[in-house]
């Protein structure tokens, strides 16, 4: 599925109108770790606008997977650099995220960078949505001969995003 700008949601080739294209992915897609958790950071401030000016967005959730439930854990909840021997140097990278772990996501090593949601059209943040286009409708019914209750729902969602920026991630390797 492509965005507005007719690329996937993960690219490194999202074109900037004024020319150019600047990428929320890494050229090699890599497995949740500190290392790829700054240069993800580090891409995301450095997102350029429409004009090729820096449109600078803050990352606020961590999303993974059940698999990586664990990774997270050890990245966000250390004080200090996570996997160095008796170190002191301060973990900044988890600065500001707040780890979520969705069930959903089926790729075991994938993982994604939010930034908080867009208020209106232009405004920092992701424009992920998700819009009901017919709203959950349920109807139920006896059965006259076996006595059985019959249940039945109906809705329709659809999803997209007509900008990419304020995502960042990876599908893993």
């Amino acid at each position: 599925m492509s965005g507005g700008d007719g690329v996937a949601l993960l690219s490194t080739s999202h074109p900037v109108l004024s020319g150019g294209v600047w990428a929320n992915t890494p050229s090699s897609h890599v497995d949740l770790s500190v290392s790829a958790l700054q240069a993800a950071r580090t891409r995301m401030e450095k997102v350029k606008n429409a004009r090729g000016f820096q449109f600078r967005m803050e990352p606020e959730k961590l999303v993974v997977p059940i698999d990586s439930r664990w990774i997270m854990d050890e990245i966000l909840g250390s004080a200090t650099l996570p996997y160095v021997p008796k170190t002191d140097t301060p973990n900044t990278v988890r600065n500001g995220l707040t780890g979520i772990v969705w069930s959903q996501l089926t790729d075991t090593d994938c993982w994604f960078l939010l930034a908080r949601p867009a208020k209106s059209k232009g405004d920092k943040g992701h424009s992920l949505k998700c819009v009901m286009r017919i709203q959950p409708q349920f109807d139920r019914d006896n059965e006259f001969e076996s006595g059985d209750r019959k249940y039945k729902g109906r809705m329709r969602v659809g999803f997209g995003y007509p900008d990419a920026r304020g995502v960042d991630g990876s599908t893993g390797i």
